[in-house]
């Protein structure tokens, strides 16, 4: 066993893990030394998703699940490398350090403009921008279709079409939608989702696209063969609903975060200056070609 190299770093992760955990975590995955708790999940997901989908992301099945599984999948890939050598402890120090105190940064940036800002009406200019994004969020239609895709490329017209006619022939002779996608569709989505691209809103697609799959409506039935600047597309009509717009509520929290992120770098400079000022003087003073030679020495040896 050949962990001598990463004892300090171990212990450094260790006692952080052990930081984040906290007295009332507690462990749902346990294997092969791997643990992953409630805590980690829950911070895991926050970077990962906006609050306003938290509940539909964790309402999917399987979805809670995946999440422990890509932790413990990325910590039994990471044990792997340093195990073999393959990490660097001076730059896997580096990175955790420097993580933590560009996250550190953000929230003395965020603290320090909120104190600027402290009269701001925060939920107010939210609302304001709610309703001037309104009509994008907003109510209207959605449909659900699939598609196959058949890519110009460097084909000619006969050969573009002759493709297209294979898949129209495949289409005619029974064979269902979704095996004529994964069999010939150039779609590179295609092999994970055999051409389904669930519901789709106005303003999201090429208009020709947009066009057809919103003409369209018996369930089930097949669009003539549409040209756009991705080649050419047969859709299949699943369903069509009516999108209601998200309430104010809902996205009040986002829509403030937002805000205040765009706050925060106008004030940027500004908050900072006074940590930069008193350590000009020294900065000026370093000796700058001698540290520039040495630190391409060391870079060499990397």
């Amino acid at each position: 066993m050949q962990y001598s190299k990463f004892v300090c770093l171990t212990m450094v992760i260790i006692l952080a893990t052990h930081a984040l955990r906290g007295k009332a975590d507690s462990v749902v995955f346990e294997f092969d030394d791997i643990t992953v708790t409630e805590q980690e999940l829950v911070e895991y997901l926050k970077e990962r998703l906006l609050p306003t989908a938290y509940e539909d992301a964790l309402s999917r099945p399987g979805a809670a699940s995946q999440a422990v599984g890509n932790i413990y999948i990325i910590r039994s890939a990471a044990a792997a490398a340093r195990q073999q050598g393959l990490v660097s402890e001076s730059t896997e120090r580096w990175e955790a350090m420097d993580a933590a105190d560009r996250y550190a940064l953000e929230q003395f940036l965020s603290f320090q403009a909120e104190q600027r800002m402290a009269s701001v009406e925060w939920d107010e200019l939210a609302r304001e921008r709610y309703l001037l994004d309104l009509e994008k969020l907003g109510a209207g239609v959605e449909v659900s279709v699939s598609h196959i895709l058949v890519k110009r490329g460097d084909r000619n017209f006969r050969e573009l079409a002759a493709a297209v006619d294979e898949v129209e022939r495949a289409l005619t002779d029974g064979e269902a939608f979704s095996e004529v996608a994964l069999r010939l569709s150039e779609d590179p989505s295609a092999e994970r989702n055999a051409g389904a691209l669930g519901y789709i809103s106005r303003g999201e697609t090429d208009p020709a696209f947009e066009a057809a799959a919103f003409s369209m409506k018996e369930t089930g039935s097949l669009s003539p063969p549409i040209l756009t600047s991705f080649g050419v597309h047969i859709l299949q009509f699943h369903d069509k609903r009516e999108k209601t717009a998200p309430s104010f509520d809902s996205l009040r929290r986002t829509l403030v975060r937002e805000i205040k992120d765009e706050e925060t770098a106008k004030y940027r400079n500004l908050i900072l200056e006074p940590l930069r000022s008193p350590a000009m003087p020294l900065l000026n003073a370093l000796d700058e070609p001698a540290l520039a030679a040495r630190l391409l020495e060391l870079l060499k040896d990397e």
